[in-house]
């Protein structure tokens, strides 16, 4: 979850300060990666993709690029492989709204506030 997965970050990074931002506009994560990556830090992010087997998950990836420029943002995906994602897709990932049929568990989430929509963790020097 992440609030587990901030106090994870800062307690095996103490040199440096993580903050989670949760359910921020779309123009400002995009804001925020940028300027974190500019800065050498790549962006932990919470969003929906597909793993190896093509099924969908909600997990934790890391932006490691973003050529807007070029409309490109690449994530690490911890299923072992790098993807590259438009601005507008990336933000239906981060939205969860390319998740189309999700299960109602994960619904009940989202309603409950386990899960959160445009969620990123921005690394920064103490």
């Amino acid at each position: 979850m992440g609030s587990g997965f901030l106090k994870e970050m800062n307690k095996q990074f103490p040199e440096w300060e993580t903050t989670r931002y949760v359910n921020i506009p779309n123009s400002e994560i995009l804001k925020n990666i940028h300027t974190s990556l500019k800065n050498g830090f790549p962006v932990p992010i919470e969003f929906a993709a597909k793993n190896t087997s093509s099924e969908w998950t909600l997990h934790f990836a890391v932006v490691s690029a973003m050529d807007l420029g070029n409309n490109q943002i690449t994530v690490q995906n911890p299923y072992g492989y790098e993807e590259t994602y438009t601005s507008q897709d990336f933000i239906r990932a981060t939205k969860y709204e390319s998740y189309k049929n999700m299960e109602w568990y994960f619904k009940i989430g989202f309603n409950m506030g386990l899960f959160n929509k445009n969620t990123i963790y921005i690394i920064a020097n103490k």
